[in-house]
């Protein structure tokens, strides 16, 4: 009896939880009183880079790194493709990190070659049009690399790709948007 007692309780807990993730972070209250308003407002908690590519110029050169991937987050149902190259602008604010666009403007990105680290941000309940709060996360891609020649597409530097094809991340941090 003991026994079935917990099943049904594992059970009603299992059933009793949302079908989204739950967040790694506190969710503020004025952003808690917009969700309760908008019932597809979801909070960024997980998400997936796929095909993490970034090509380095060689010392010396003029030339402007390249980053490419793909972005996902189901729960948001975003699912983006992200670039960085000589023609991207930053997006971010003055003093920060530069931090460049997504093709789905609530998504941008920072990468850090020094520290091989690659900071996603989303936008926390966009729907509304004004989205006062951005959730962030990062993951370090494991890279395998070749030296790429004067000759090739990208000219000489470095072309690395991510070892793994998908990384999983988590967004750790909500915070207002800075200005």
């Amino acid at each position: 009896m003991i026994l079935n007692i917990t099943a049904l309780v594992a059970v009603v807990l299992a059933t009793a939880l949302p079908a989204a993730s739950l967040p790694a972070y506190k969710i503020p209250a004025a952003l808690k009183a917009l969700a309760e308003l908008d019932n597809g407002c979801f909070y960024p908690a997980n998400y997936t880079v796929q095909n993490f590519s970034v090509w380095t110029p060689a010392v010396g050169s003029n030339q402007t790194e390249i980053v490419d991937f793909e972005f996902t987050d189901k729960d948001t149902g975003i699912d983006t493709l992200c670039h960085r190259d000589a023609a991207s602008k930053n997006v971010g604010p003055e003093g920060l990190n530069p931090r460049w666009a997504c093709d789905n403007s609530t998504v941008t990105f920072v990468w850090e070659p020094s520290m091989n680290r690659l900071t996603m941000i989303e936008k926390a309940c966009p729907q509304g049009g004004n989205s006062d709060f951005e959730a962030s996360g990062s993951v370090r891609p494991s890279l395998t690399c070749v030296k790429t020649e004067q000759t090739s597409s990208f000219g000489p530097g470095s072309h690395c790709l991510s070892i793994q094809e998908s990384i999983d991340g988590k967004f750790t941090s909500l915070q207002p948007t800075p200005n």
